[in-house]
């Protein structure tokens, strides 16, 4: 209906502040005039009964004692004279946004009904009243509104359809009721109230809502028709009219007829549709409430069903299998889910599988936007169409689900997890649905809190079982210094393991390596820190769970998981923590698909936490043997260098005996040694071990000056690369040794006094295993080969100093002894000479004597000095020995009657011997050059503990006291040497009547 049709005016109180067009065309004043204008000066235009009338009832509903009113033929004189007849609507509404009341002047353009048209009326009420008998009579909502579509088509003579549809909850949709008319089928309807909002269906709600009806004269002539017109007009539509369904003032839905032809609608048949709408309203609400009677009886029975099959259910699962069982029973849906958290353990106890589903991690974290909205509101949450809401990004299953109703379940304070309900349809799910599931959900949650504290306190108790039986197993298990098996089978039997292993780093932790397996092949596995997935668990120190590993692990770390857990599908990782400090991660592996829970865990945790100082002690123990063993072997091995040290081999053997004995102490495959050249330029190869003559040759001479040797010569410590090929910045000389299977090398410089004598060099396959300690011993060998060398140098210095010490003395004792021997000799032969020609004998006797004296004297000088040169530091003979071949080499090959007098058993410490030797020696020399004795008697006596010395010569004999006064060292000698024996010296001795020297030192015999 147009604004030329009918007019319309906003009274707040008794004063006017809104007037249309029409208004004031009819009162013959301007809409500034109006507005503002009394209620009195509108109704002059009506009679006076009829303005007292229209004035009460606008009256009425200023006081909202009434929403809406309808006055029928009233005469208002319009400015141009005569009578314009109209219907009058009064209702409350809101003008900007304050109450105010709406008058609608509908006009009709007739008189009062004549006879005929009375006798129409009445036609009309019979019909009115069949329909209203009808429509009350029906039982349900759907089919009030087809019996009042059946019967309206009979009021309108052009009529090709029509329709009933209830405002969805929404406030912003419909649902399509009944449809009545075979242009359109209520298939090809139904998606466009689904998808569409109410207000794009073409309807004017804030006229509905009124109460008024919306008239559309003519479809076509709209501009922009909504698409439910446009359906309309494609099925031969051009007229509607639609009538509100109104109950307790609010607009509940509408009532929609359609004419083949435009058309004004006469007022009429405005006011039947309105009483039939007005009845339908009535009918339908009424059905709405048997209805929710009726569901609220079945709600009841199927609410004590519920509490009877929960208290009847025994532990946690067969509760919950009894809740989604029952559910049915409480509201329809078609897909259920029930999640439970507790700690960082999810419950999903879905309806399609009817079972409980368990894995490690938070179902829905506190801050999903939807938990948090039901953990804040404590009341169900209610979606219409998932689809289009962001916060079910994510969800299961949200391509098939489009209504949504989830619930909180709440046990005192404590959200403990929530019931999701899904429909395939949008907006299935109502505000009575919502208010079920709250109550059924505040009920349940007790009773799931119930059942979950007894089986908690169920569970506590069989881990407290286990961690007793784990305790007392790993008492028995020190007593057979066996922990680390014993905790494994403990864990493995408990928990349903399939397989079990513990790791623990080596020393400097670059790699995991199994120290106790169920499987005794993988004893020795090591899994180097580039594996993540073991190194996480220890670097961490929390527990990894891997439900499935073809899911959750690539190709790799499946094939290296399988090392440790042969044919297993599933496993548990859990560090092996004392205090702040983790030492190793116990593994187990599990045949199939096995969901691990939390329970599982926890439990696995505690008792490593048990086992870690049992654990601790064992692998420190372990630890502890390994370190005495391996430093034994370096003690051996620095051994055996310093006993070849000590052998009487040239230094190149020595080098090579070192270098194998390194080899073999750190399993190495090759090594080198270089000396540095006396240029400087180089260091040369001089030993090398198992190169092989091609890599010798390559590694003859390396250049010092080069960046990496001069680095390796100028380091404090050794250069370790594990990985040559990888390694930047190399030699060429190293891709050789790659080439032949020498990844790794260790490098130490050798040094002494503070020089650079040459470089130590290994190779090897890998250098993962080698410890702190190998490096360690590995720079000790290099250093200790640096002092062999310069060893071998001091020992060849001695040697040169010792020749050139004895040539010196040996050149004194000839310029002493034999010279002036010898020149006697020559002085005597000539003085001969001379007297020879005078005959006088007894002169040239004398000469000749003294002679054969000198040259006698010479000879026992040049025996000594013979018998001095020969070796004499080892009495290999022994004592008495010595002392006969020294007699026999000397005394008596210079014609002195020599005897050797030996009493008693000798068996005397060779030092001892050795310094009675050189007691001995030291008088025999001085006899044979000052003593001109022909005979000498050499006596050793051993007897209580005593061994005596005496030496007696028939010598020229000298005064001892003048002796010690004289500046000679040999009676010095003699004196300290049986000094430091604690022995003691004693000499007798005059001149002309020869010496004896007698030594008696305390001695074992």
């Amino acid at each position: 209906m147009s604004s030329t049709e009918h007019a319309l005016i906003i009274l707040e109180g008794e004063r006017v502040v809104f007037s249309s067009p029409r208004a004031s065309d009819l009162l013959g004043a301007g809409q500034e005039t109006l507005t503002g204008a009394s209620i009195d000066r509108l109704l002059l235009a009506f009679s006076p009964s009829d303005a007292r009338r229209i004035k009460r009832l606008a009256h009425k509903l200023d006081r909202g004692e009434t929403q809406v009113v309808q006055e029928g033929n009233l005469c208002l004189q319009a400015a141009g004279g005569g009578c314009v007849w109209i219907d009058l609507f009064l209702s409350r509404t809101l003008y900007e946004e304050r109450p105010a009341v709406q008058m609608i002047w509908l006009e009709t353009g007739s008189p009062p009904a004549t006879e005929a048209e009375l006798h129409q009326g009445f036609w009309r009420l019979q019909i009115l009243h069949e329909i209203e008998h009808a429509i009350l009579s029906s039982s349900e909502e759907g089919e009030a509104a087809e019996v009042a579509l059946r019967h309206i088509s009979n009021l309108l003579p052009d009529y090709l359809a029509s329709l009933v549809y209830l405002k969805r909850e929404d406030a912003d949709g419909a649902a399509l009721l009944a449809v009545d008319g075979g242009i359109i089928e209520p298939a090809e309807l139904e998606p466009l109230f689904s998808n569409s909002k109410l207000s794009e269906l073409g309807e004017d709600l804030d006229l509905l809502a009124q109460g008024m009806p919306h008239i559309v004269p003519d479809l076509a002539a709209l501009q922009t028709p909504a698409a439910l017109q446009r359906r309309l007009l494609a099925a031969g539509v051009r007229a509607s009219l639609s009538a509100p369904l109104r109950w307790d003032g609010q607009l509940e839905g509408g009532m929609s007829l359609y004419a083949a032809s435009p058309t004004q609608f006469q007022a009429e048949q405005v006011q039947v549709v309105l009483e039939i709408a007005n009845l339908l309203a009535v009918a339908i609400h009424q059905a709405q409430l048997k209805l929710s009677e009726r569901r609220r009886r079945r709600e009841a029975e199927a609410m004590r069903d519920v509490m009877s099959a929960l208290a009847a259910a025994g532990d946690l699962k067969q509760t919950l299998q009894a809740i989604l069982v029952n559910l049915h029973t409480v509201i329809e849906y078609d897909q259920a889910s029930l999640y439970l958290v507790e700690e960082n353990e999810r419950f999903v106890f879905s309806e399609k599988d009817v079972l409980v589903q368990r894995s490690v991690g938070r179902a829905f974290d506190r801050e999903n936007p939807l938990v948090e909205a039901m953990c804040q509101s404590r009341r169900p949450l209610r979606i219409g169409d998932i689809q289009k809401d962001v916060r079910f990004e994510g969800w299961p299953e949200v391509e098939t689900v489009r209504a949504w109703l989830g619930a909180p379940l709440f046990a005192a304070d404590e959200m403990i997890g929530f019931i999701s309900l899904g429909s395939l349809n949008p907006h299935a799910f109502s505000a009575e649905d919502s208010e079920r599931l709250g109550d059924f959900a505040d009920q349940v949650a007790q009773v799931i809190d119930r059942a979950w504290q007894n089986e908690q306190t169920l569970r506590r108790t069989d881990e407290l079982d286990v961690l007793s039986s784990v305790s007392l197993a790993l008492g028995q298990a020190e007593a057979d210094e066996n922990p680390l098996s014993s905790v494994l089978d403990q864990i493995a039997h408990f928990s349903g393991a399939r397989d079990g292993v513990f790791l623990a780093p080596d020393r400097l932790e670059t790699a995991l390596i199994v120290r106790a397996s169920l499987d005794e092949r993988t004893l020795g596995l090591d899994f180097p820190s580039q594996w993540d997935l073991l190194w996480g668990v220890y670097i961490s120190g929390e527990p990894t769970v891997i439900q499935d590993f073809s899911q959750a692990l690539d190709r790799e770390q499946r094939k290296d998981l399988g090392r440790l857990f042969n044919h297993a599908r599933s496993a548990l990782l859990v560090p092996v923590r004392s205090g702040a400090n983790t030492f190793g991660v116990l593994g187990f592996g599990f045949d199939g698909k096995r969901q691990i829970t939390a329970e599982d865990v926890r439990l696995c945790s505690a008792i490593a936490e048990i086992a870690a100082a049992s654990l601790r002690r064992s692998v420190m123990l372990e630890s502890l043997e390994k370190q005495i063993d391996i430093r034994t072997q370096h003690l051996t091995t620095l051994y055996d260098i310093n006993a070849i040290a000590s052998e009487p081999l040239e230094l190149n053997d020595v080098l090579k005996r070192v270098m194998e004995i390194t080899l073999e102490s750190m399993n190495g495959q090759a090594g080198a040694l270089h000396f540095l050249d006396e240029k400087q330029h180089a260091f040369v190869l001089a030993v090398q071990t198992h190169l092989g003559p091609e890599l010798a040759e390559a590694l003859h001479e390396l250049p010092a000056k080069q960046n990496f040797w001069s680095r390796l010569a100028g380091s404090t410590s050794p250069i370790v690369i594990n990985d040559t090929f990888s390694e930047v910045n190399l030699p060429p000389e190293f891709a050789r040794l790659y080439q032949a299977g020498h990844r790794a090398f260790i490098g130490a410089p050798i040094r002494a006094k503070g020089q650079v004598l040459g470089l130590l060099s290994l190779f090897d396959r890998s250098i993962l295993d080698y410890t702190i300690e190998d490096i360690t011993l590995f720079m000790t060998i290099s250093d200790q080969i640096g002092s062999l060398i310069e060893r071998s140098r001091l020992v060849k210095q001695a040697e040169i100093a010792a020749v050139v010490q004895e040539r010196q003395r040996l050149a004194r004792e000839l310029h002493d002894s034999i010279t002036q021997l010898l020149y006697s000799q020559v002085l005597f032969s000539g003085a001969g000479l001379k007297v020879l020609g005078s005959a006088d004998s007894s002169t040239l006797e004398t000469h000749l004597e003294r002679i054969n004296q000198t040259a006698l004297q010479a000879l026992k000088e040049m025996r000594l000095l013979v018998y001095q040169l020969r070796p004499s530091d080892y009495l290999d003979e022994g004592l008495a020995g010595a002392l006969r071949r020294r007699l026999d080499s000397v005394e008596k090959r210079t014609g002195m009657n020599a005897q050797l007098v030996i009493e008693g058993s000798l068996s005397l410490d060779e030092a001892v011997e050795m310094a009675i030797y050189r007691i001995a020696e030291e008088a025999l020399n001085n006899i044979l050059k000052h003593s001109e004795a022909s005979h000498v008697t050499v006596l050793l006596q051993a007897a209580n503990n005593h061994v005596i010395l005496e030496i007696t010569d028939d010598g020229v004999g000298f005064e001892p006291r003048s002796a010690k006064t004289s500046g000679g060292m040999g009676l010095g000698n003699m004196v300290e040497r049986a000094a430091a024996l604690g022995g003691q010296v004693e000499i007798t001795s005059e001149p002309g009547k020869g010496t004896c020297i007698r030594v008696e030192i305390e001695a074992s015999l």
